[in-house]
């Protein structure tokens, strides 16, 4: 019962809308029941969707290392080198695998 946020379910983000000569982010686009949707934020958009998700969300709406972008053919908005992208990614994953005697296989995987 927040006048400030609403959750859709079965939803999917494909990009963050940006407009203006800023480029400032004003809403997402995104796709449910296959039907490609726009939501407009009032105030601010926040990209909250992983370590995985929330770079992807950012290059398929422009941001990125602009010769991978220009690859796949998307417009490039931003040139943001590949290192400061996906920098702490790889920190974000704790791993660890662990044999026991017997041949028992443990397996801790965390997304921070």
């Amino acid at each position: 019962n927040r006048s400030n946020l609403h959750v859709r379910k079965f939803s999917q983000v494909s990009k963050i809308v940006f407009e203006g000569p800023d480029n400032r982010a004003v809403g997402v686009e995104y796709f449910r029941y296959g039907r490609k949707e726009v939501a407009f934020a009032s105030k601010e958009v926040i990209l909250s969707a992983g370590s995985i998700n929330s770079p992807q969300i950012l290059m398929l709406s422009g941001i990125g290392p602009k010769e991978h972008l220009e690859s796949l053919q998307l417009p490039v908005l931003a040139d943001l080198p590949e290192k400061a992208a996906f920098k702490g990614i790889e920190d974000s994953f704790t791993k660890s695998f662990n044999i026991k005697p017997g041949g028992r296989l443990r397996c801790k995987i965390r997304i921070l």
